[in-house]
C-alpha cells in the first residue's frame, strides 16, 4: 500500500533585518500567531525552539532580536520566495528537509520577502488633477 502524504504550507511574511527594518512587535506578535497554528495542527515547535523564541522577544536589542527569530523560522522554512513588482518572482530552495510523515501531515514554512533591488514607488497624482465626479 502506497504511503500516503499531505503537505499543509503556512506562509509567515518575514523581512531580513538587513534589508528592512521589521520592528520587533510585529514580528513577535505574528511569530506568536504562528506558534498556536503549528500547535492546533499537531507540529507544535520543539521546547527548545519554543524557548529561543521566548528569549529572542524578551531581548533589549530589536534588530538582535528580529535577526534570531528569522534564523529560528529558517530551519523551518521550505522555500524563500523573492518578489519584485519590475520581475517575475524568485523561489529559491532552503535546507529544511522536505521529509514526509506516512499516514501524517507535514507542516512547512514559507518565506516571502519583497526585493529591494528594484523598489516601484506608486506614483500618486496631485489633488488638483483629480476629477470631483
Amino acid at each position: 500500500m502506497p504511503a500516503k502524504a499531505a503537505f499543509i504550507l503556512l506562509t509567515i511574511a518575514y523581512c531580513a533585518a538587513a534589508r528592512t527594518a521589521v520592528p520587533l512587535q510585529r514580528l513577535a506578535l505574528q511569530v506568536r500567531r504562528l506558534e498556536d497554528a503549528m500547535n492546533y495542527l499537531g507540529q507544535p515547535f520543539p521546547a527548545a525552539d519554543h524557548n529561543a523564541i521566548n528569549a529572542a522577544i524578551a531581548n533589549a536589542d530589536e534588530s538582535t532580536a528580529v535577526a534570531e527569530l528569522e534564523k529560528i523560522l529558517d530551519r523551518y522554512a521550505l522555500a524563500i520566495v523573492d518578489i519584485n513588482a519590475e520581475s517575475p518572482v524568485e523561489v529559491e530552495p532552503v535546507p529544511a528537509k522536505p521529509e514526509l510523515v506516512e499516514g501524517g501531515t507535514r507542516l512547512f514554512l514559507v518565506k516571502v520577502q519583497p526585493s529591494q533591488r528594484h523598489r516601484a514607488t506608486p506614483r500618486r497624482e496631485p489633488q488638483q488633477r483629480r476629477r470631483l465626479y
